[in-house]
């Protein structure tokens, strides 16, 4: 008496079995980032001030306050906060290898300016929530619309981080880096 376990494999029943374990696959990918414990952008941002920009220490192998951070970079760092109005950031990217960079909690980046290699950029902004009435339903309602000033952003979430991050040349342009670092601001805005 001969058993037989499987039969005749059905072509139907192997592509549905197919097609679920590829779905599975990537949901399970894209689910993956959302389900970690602590993501890196919360971790700095318990230890940051609300509005106020802060110069990192130089990063090294065995303190990184933010991951890949690299050691010939210097970095300043502000936890935003619209919750009780919009925020004004003004930052300088003095020299090629400079960039500016506004981040969700979860480390999505959402703007960001790089520097020029013939001129300084001086960065201006007014971070502000988006509207309650948009038109768009709340789908895609960050970044700036046609009618904005160019100066202003609107945000995906409440809070987020700015990040300007300066190249270093040398050890003998170190404090003309963090006196630029050091003269960024973010703080609640005063309209004029």
């Amino acid at each position: 008496m001969t058993i037989r376990w499987f039969g005749p494999l059905k072509w139907n029943v192997a592509l549905v079995a197919l097609a679920c374990g590829g779905l599975l696959h990537i949901t399970t990918t894209f689910l993956a980032p959302q389900m970690a414990k602590s993501r890196a952008a919360m971790r700095i941002a318990i230890d940051l001030p609300a509005n106020k920009m802060v110069v990192l220490p130089p990063a090294s192998a065995k303190s990184q306050p933010l991951p890949f951070m690299s050691p010939d970079m210097r970095y300043a760092v502000c936890r935003y906060d619209a919750g009780n109005g919009p925020i004004a950031v003004n930052a300088t990217l003095a020299d090629k290898g400079w960039s500016f960079g506004l981040y969700t909690l979860e480390g999505d980046g959402f703007y960001a300016v790089p520097s020029q290699t013939t001129r300084r950029i001086d960065v201006r902004l007014v971070l502000s929530l988006s509207p309650p009435a948009d038109r768009t339903f709340g789908f895609l309602n960050f970044g700036r619309t046609p009618e904005q000033d160019a100066s202003n952003v609107t945000l995906p979430q409440r809070e987020g981080l700015v990040i300007v991050r300066a190249s270093l040349k040398g050890q003998a342009y170190v404090k003309e880096i963090e006196a630029y670092l050091g003269r960024a601001t973010c703080a609640p805005h005063r309209p004029d």
